[in-house]
């Protein structure tokens, strides 16, 4: 079983109209209501607590999930508007344990960066990758000067889903460049969007995981 986690119902609302709500528990939890495709769709919220807590429901109640797909849009920096990344690393931007001798983003008995699982990443060499950095607030200075991506969640479910010895997927679309003159209004305005063009790249994404 596959299991699609994206932080709000914006991002997928499309998408739902093809699964059928079975949880509303503690997080809304659909499934594919075609037979040949054994998929969920879980909406988390935003930010890392949400992500990482919809993820452990999620996991703990469906001991069945084989791979982990994270969809939704993010920012970004030296990157391109409007496409689809496929996050290759990720951390916490902010995250600062520094004093204590760790890098900057790194935890505690964890790497610098989650990294991600080759094996189902090489199924999709035709997608840029592009390194993630999470963090609790919407970022509108940059982090560094390399290129990367940015969102509130993505982090959090790598970590979770090593935790849990799951493999995972995470597929950004560009909605705003960090710093720009109109980045708020390019994310209000992919946030609106975003869903239709998330549609299409995730079923297509599933017909290459299926």
């Amino acid at each position: 079983m596959i299991l699609i986690i994206a932080a709000m119902e914006d991002e997928v609302k499309d998408l739902i109209n093809e699964y059928e709500l079975i949880d509303d528990t503690y997080f809304s939890i659909y499934k594919s209501k075609n037979s040949k495709k054994d998929v969920l769709l879980t909406i988390s919220g935003i930010g890392k607590v949400n992500a990482g807590s919809a993820l452990t429901y999620v996991l703990t109640k469906y001991n069945d999930i084989e791979l982990i797909v994270n969809i939704g849009i993010a920012g970004g920096a030296k990157i391109q508007p409007n496409q689809f990344y496929l996050v290759d690393q990720a951390k916490y931007h902010d995250v600062d344990l520094t004093h204590f001798g760790y890098k900057h983003g790194q935890l505690p008995k964890e790497d610098e960066y989650f990294m991600i699982n080759h094996e189902y990443m090489d199924k999709f060499l035709n997608l840029p990758k592009m390194k993630l950095y999470s963090g609790d607030q919407f970022s509108t200075t940059k982090i560094d000067d390399t290129a990367y991506l940015v969102d509130m969640e993505g982090a959090s479910l790598v970590h979770i889903s090593k935790r849990f010895k799951k493999p995972i997927l995470l597929f950004k679309k560009v909605s705003d460049v960090v710093g720009s003159i109109n980045q708020l209004d390019s994310y209000k305005e992919n946030e609106k969007t975003a869903s239709l063009s998330i549609l299409e790249f995730i079923n297509e994404v599933l017909e290459v995981l299926l």
